[in-house]
């Protein structure tokens, strides 16, 4: 053993000796005298004649070569030495390589450093793929030494075209891995651009080669282990499509533990998981190894850089926001302005729709206005994605901070480039404004009339009926209501106007709008919008608006309104306009009644073809004038039949004159009838 040791010393001593025998011929040793201590060291003379130009720098290139050529043999001798001795043992041997492979270092060190090589030309020049073959590249044992001595030292000077070269060489996939593994433990002395040229022009290459076994799958036993020996740490650079196509059976979440937050956003994206509760779940563990924080900053920018904004379930997304939130929200505090702009309005975007009032509560709790307005934009993004829940949820939180700090945001600060309640309301509520009640808007000390653009149609009709306002007095005020929603590109808001319009006159008690000119004008407006939708209304739709919503109008409906009604009217929907007009007859007051009668009675003489007019609501109140036929066509179609009040009026009218032909007649009508 101790020969062994001697030996493997001689052989280092050699090659050191065998490099520096003839640069050391020209040096002089030089004895000089201290009264301290005595050394010995190499000069030359300095005279002062002597310029750069009398060193033969060219005669270091050979120098290098010397000593490259000494340790490839003494490297030679030790793998020699080492496979006849069975004493020999690997740990020294290992150890004397990595002494040689610093003996390369120091020469290529030297060589950068009096500029004789450029750092651009010290791995070609070196030569270190020249020493390989097409034999020794399957030799593990070899391929082990040339890392030591030759690849090692060379790692700061390794050019895009050396790598490139690399990846031709026909390595055996244990002789790779053995390369992969060296990069990784050395990769600081790599640099950026270069770590992910190794991974591209290198690794990608290599296991795309056509061979028996590519990939180098056939000694890996799960998908997990076959990234961490083929690639390591720069499977970082790969896309999730890289790696299946490298190996067909990748299994990505068997692998989830190695993955980068980037290529878990792609896993997220192509293969199901946004469906699958479970499987976010795995994601979001995988996210918490580390830095929780960084790792989902990394996945939620690749996840809403993706060129569509995901479809990601509900209740995924709930999960998804759930776990990033508790990830952020210790972060929340350090936030500075442009944080609240990238994480509100870009990173969190795709699952912004399940961010809960809880979460604003806390996010509001210490913030100033600026941040808030931020936060408000981001929301009012994804306004239409959320539930109808959780948007009032949301508006609640927001119209409370906003009384909260009534002060605060009602300051020049606050109110930068806002000249307006229009733009105040968009700032400090978006899209969360038509949510709000219209009583908070006026805590708000925010004037309906002059955020009208921003108010839901719901809104509007209380602004209608608020009588700060004096709007139903007001037809300038009227016709800007109406002509708001009339413009909107939405054509549900008219209904949703008066579907508000009509439970707030029913809350007031009011049964028709007194003043005749708002009246007028409300009604012309609103039949003038819904005149070319008359074609394509069911019966249903006639009775929704001649019934229920134009009702506390029809006082102002004449005549000459009734050339909007189409003539092709079925018999049905002819009877429900007849039904509303009569409905609004018996709750006017005598003086507004005649305009509106005169329409019913025309309207009942020009019914459309083969349709006979209903019997008039009022005609109970002239049984008197009804023959026993027309009491017979009253009592099966009005509900007579089950109300005994209305069945003895009946008869009350059938005994008068000839009772008996009276009954007849009755009689024979009902039969005709059903």
């Amino acid at each position: 053993m101790r020969q062994n040791i001697m030996s493997s010393r001689l052989l280092l001593l050699s090659a050191l000796c065998m490099a520096t025998s003839v640069s050391l011929g020209n040096a002089q040793c030089n004895t000089t005298h201290s009264n301290e201590t005595g050394s010995c060291s190499l000069t030359t003379e300095r005279t002062s004649n002597q310029t750069l130009d009398n060193c033969n720098l060219k005669s270091l290139n050979n120098f290098s070569s010397l000593i490259q050529n000494a340790v490839d043999n003494t490297t030679h001798q030790l793998q020699c030495i080492s496979n006849i001795s069975a004493g020999f043992p690997q740990e020294k041997l290992q150890m004397l390589q990595k002494e040689l492979g610093k003996i390369i270092t120091s020469t290529l060190n030297v060589m950068v450093y009096l500029e004789v090589s450029s750092m651009e030309d010290i791995a070609e020049s070196f030569g270190a793929l020249h020493t390989l073959t097409e034999e020794n590249a399957q030799n593990m044992e070899f391929v082990q030494s040339w890392l030591c001595v030759r690849l090692i030292p060379i790692l700061p000077f390794i050019t895009t075209q050396f790598i490139s070269n690399m990846s031709k060489i026909n390595f055996s996939c244990v002789s790779y891995q053995a390369i992969v593994k060296t990069f990784n433990e050395k990769v600081n002395l790599v640099n950026g651009t270069v770590k992910f040229l190794i991974y591209k022009q290198f690794m990608q290459p290599f296991l795309s080669r056509e061979h028996s076994d590519p990939a180098c799958l056939i000694k890996t036993t799960s998908s997990a282990d076959w990234l961490e020996k083929n690639f390591g740490n720069f499977s970082s650079y790969a896309t999730l499509e890289d790696l299946k196509s490298l190996n067909g059976n990748f299994s990505s979440f068997e692998s989830l533990a190695l993955l980068t937050p980037a290529q878990v956003a792609e896993l997220t994206l192509s293969s199901g998981v946004l469906n699958n509760t479970n499987q976010i779940s795995a994601v979001f563990d995988r996210l918490e190894e580390g830095d929780a924080f960084k790792n989902t900053e990394e996945f939620l920018t690749a996840l809403s850089s993706a060129p569509e904004i995901p479809d990601i379930s509900p209740a995924v997304r709930d999960v998804m926001m759930n776990r990033t939130f508790i990830i952020i929200q210790v972060k929340i505090k350090e936030f500075e302005a442009p944080d609240w702009v990238v994480w509100f309005t870009v990173k969190l975007e795709p699952i912004l729709p399940s961010f809960t009032a809880e979460m604003l509560v806390k996010i509001t709790a210490d913030i100033n206005c600026t941040n808030y307005q931020v936060i408000v934009e981001g929301l009012g993004t994804v306004f239409p994605e959320m539930t109808l829940l959780r948007t009032q949820e949301i508006t609640k939180v927001l119209v409370e901070h906003l009384k909260e700090f009534a002060t605060l945001f009602s300051s020049p600060g606050c109110r930068q480039s806002i000249s307006s309640d229009a733009e105040w309301l968009n700032a400090n509520l978006g899209p969360f404004t038509t949510v709000a009640n219209y009583s908070d808007l006026k805590a708000l000390n925010v004037s309906g009339l002059a955020a009208l653009e921003t108010l839901s149609p719901d809104q509007k009709a209380e602004l209608l009926f608020d009588p700060t306002t004096g709007a139903l007095e007001n037809v300038t005020v009227v016709e800007e209501v109406l002509s708001s929603i009339l413009q909107s590109p939405d054509e549900k808001q008219l209904e949703k106007f008066f579907e508000k319009f009509v439970e707030v006159s029913k809350e007031e008690n009011i049964t028709y709008i007194t003043n005749g000119d708002v009246r007028d004008t409300m009604l012309n407006l609103t039949l003038t919008a819904l005149a070319p939708k008359f074609p394509l209304f069911q019966t249903s739709d006639y009775e929704l608006w001649f019934q229920i919503n134009l009702v506390v109008l029809l006082a102002s409906f004449r005549p000459t309104v009734l050339v909007l009604i189409p003539t092709n009217l079925t018999c049905d929907s002819y009877n429900a306009i007849l039904k509303g007009l009569e409905n609004a007859l018996a709750v006017l007051p005598s003086d507004l009644k005649e305009e509106l009668r005169s329409s019913k009675d025309k309207l009942r003489q020009s019914p459309p073809q083969g349709c006979t007019p209903p019997l008039p609501v009022d005609f109970f109140e002239s049984l008197a004038l009804l023959t026993p036929a027309q009491v017979a066509e009253l009592t099966l179609s009005s509900g007579v039949l089950n109300n005994t009040n209305q069945i003895s009026a009946v008869f009350d009218r059938l005994e008068k004159g000839d009772a008996h032909k009276n009954v007849e007649e009755f009689s024979d009508g009902t039969e005709l009838s059903s």
